[in-house]
């Protein structure tokens, strides 16, 4: 089992791919899933996240 502390995040911040950390979040959730053998991020029609112009 594996569990995931992102500190500092508000409730639900994964809805705001803006933010760095709901889109490192997402990624290691597909990642998760893809290691399960579940799905991979390409179902559902994924794509990398493009880096925000502060975070370059």
């Amino acid at each position: 089992m594996e569990a995931r502390y992102y500190e500092g995040e508000v409730h639900a911040f994964h809805a705001f791919i803006w933010r760095a950390a709901a889109r490192r979040c997402w990624q290691e959730m597909f990642a998760f899933l893809a290691e399960a053998g579940r799905t991979s991020a390409a179902d559902y029609g994924a794509r990398p996240p493009v880096p925000l112009a502060h975070e370059s």
